[in-house]
């Protein structure tokens, strides 16, 4: 209980998170795009405030250099006043770069126009100051720039108070555009915690009756029920989780179909040697003595192939055992397969004399790497299955090379058909195989897969081919070992000989 309230209050944080980061993200972006424009408005409008009372200053020092040398000659003032116009004119190139509008343009044009008449009008008297006395200069003065100067003043002065108000403006505007932003962003804020709340909790229910399901397939397969199948479509890593464990389930499921059928053909293998074996050694007991000898030697040979029927069994479980539990060992030499499939032959003309199993000659090469005793024990039983499936044909041993140094084992048999769709299914583990012609089917379901993962082991492949018409062929490909290997005569590899039920 207290890990599902914690997991409803996280989804509901995590949804007032996300909606809260998203609406401080759109405030704080209001408030950045607010701020740079009326920051670059307030400073444009400061920037020309200052050059503009600048020039006033400039204005007023250039009429104070030019009265000042006019009545006294001392150059120091005309130096002073030929500085003063070269920084008026550098200002007045850059508010000229600064000004926008048509307004600012025409002041600016206005009280530049007065400032050039003052410059151009001074001049000439400059000219003449030395060939005027001081009254006459004075009157001059009077004369020509009559109220020039004063209007070039007041024009900067005038355009440098506006300007001033504007950037006054211009601040407080940014000031209240910041407060906006800022009461926006808190608005958002809230609006985000009161949307975000009751989208949590719906998140987590939504999120908590999902896992709730789950956890009722995960019990529903504890208690042993298979059939209960966990349905969510929620897209997202739930429903993944769904997915897996009904994968398990079903996997269970499939395992516990193949656990009893398993068992039922072990019940049914079993049963049949051991009912023939205890029928025959009762009935021995019973009436030996009094049976010839060919009754004697037939009712044996039945308790001895039985016997052996039982033998192979408990192999073949034994070593299906070591082969899933990694446990199999094996020891690789050169082996010659003409003599191996002659030795397998010869085990099954012993064993079953009525059946045909021939090896056909070849002078292809024959020596790969493997385990004698274990490649033999997987040929023995594609062997074994061929006479079951199909008793009156001829099993036919071969191998055959190619350029890709490998060499393919062959065991034919025209009584063989398998049908398409059991073909792949064919070397899984208890899976039972029928022949197509006469309805056969064989034993434990253990052989097929013991071959494949032997020949597996070996660095192989194994696989079937079969046709309506020409029966079936298991096909085995290993590694075959290089030419130097017969150059060095290399043995023949002695096998543990008769029933090839080595484990």
């Amino acid at each position: 209980m207290h890990l599902s309230i914690r997991r409803k209050i996280m989804s509901g944080y995590a949804a007032i998170g996300l909606l809260a980061g998203i609406a401080m993200a759109l405030g704080i972006f209001n408030l950045h795009q607010t701020d740079e424009r009326y920051s670059y408005l307030l400073d444009h409008e400061q920037t020309i405030a200052l050059l503009a009372t600048r020039m006033v200053g400039l204005s007023h020092e250039q009429v104070t250099n030019t009265r000042s040398y006019l009545q006294t000659g001392d150059d120091t003032f005309l130096y002073r006043r030929l500085e003063v116009q070269r920084e008026m004119a550098s200002i007045h190139d850059q508010l000229s770069a600064l000004v926008t509008t048509e307004q600012d343009k025409g002041q600016l044009d206005n009280a530049w126009q007065l400032t050039t008449t003052f410059q151009s009008r001074a001049d000439d008297l400059i000219q003449i100051r030395d060939t005027v006395d001081v009254a006459t200069l004075r009157r001059l003065y009077q004369s020509r720039m009559g109220s020039v100067d004063g209007k070039m003043i007041d024009a900067y002065r005038q355009w440098a108070e506006i300007k001033t108000r504007q950037a006054a403006d211009a601040s407080a505007e940014l000031q209240r555009q910041t407060q906006w932003a800022i009461t926006l962003l808190a608005i958002l804020a809230a609006a985000s915690i009161v949307i975000g709340a009751p989208l949590g909790v719906l998140i987590s229910r939504g999120l908590v009756a999902s896992l709730h399901q789950v956890l009722a397939g995960v019990e529903a397969v504890e208690r042993g029920d298979l059939q209960r199948e966990v349905s969510i479509r929620s897209g997202d890593e739930i429903e993944l989780l769904a997915k897996h464990v009904n994968r398990m389930r079903e996997a269970l499921l499939a395992l516990e179909h193949q656990r009893s059928d398993f068992t039922s053909l072990i019940a049914h293998e079993l049963r049949t040697p051991i009912a023939t074996i205890y029928s025959f050694s009762m009935l021995l007991s019973r009436e030996g003595h009094l049976l010839s000898r060919d009754e004697l030697n037939t009712y044996l040979g039945a308790v001895s192939r039985q016997a052996d029927n039982l033998v192979r069994l408990v192999d073949d479980f034994v070593t299906v055992e070591r082969l899933d539990s990694g446990r199999l060992s094996y020891a690789f030499v050169p082996v010659h397969l003409s003599a191996l499939l002659e030795e397998i032959s010869n085990d099954f003309r012993r064993s079953h004399p009525a059946e045909a199993v021939t090896v056909q000659a070849s002078d292809e090469p024959d020596v790969v790497r493997a385990d004698a005793m274990r490649l033999k024990q997987a040929l023995t039983h594609l062997v074994d299955s061929a006479v079951h499936l199909a008793p009156d044909s001829p099993v036919i041993l071969g191998w055959s090379g190619d350029n890709q140094q490998r060499i393919r084992i062959t065991i034919s048999d025209q009584g063989l058909e398998f049908p398409s769709d059991q073909i792949e299914a064919l070397f899984a583990k208890f899976s039972r195989v029928r022949n197509a012609k006469n309805g056969a089917v064989q034993g434990s379901g253990l052989g097929f897969y013991i071959a494949k993962r032997i020949v597996e082991a070996h660095g192989g492949s194994i696989g079937v081919e079969t046709t309506p018409t020409q029966g079936a062929t298991f096909c085995i490909t290993l590694p075959a070992v290089i030419e130097e290997g017969k150059s060095q005569g290399l043995p023949r590899a002695k096998e543990p000989a008769s029933n090839g039920h080595a484990i």
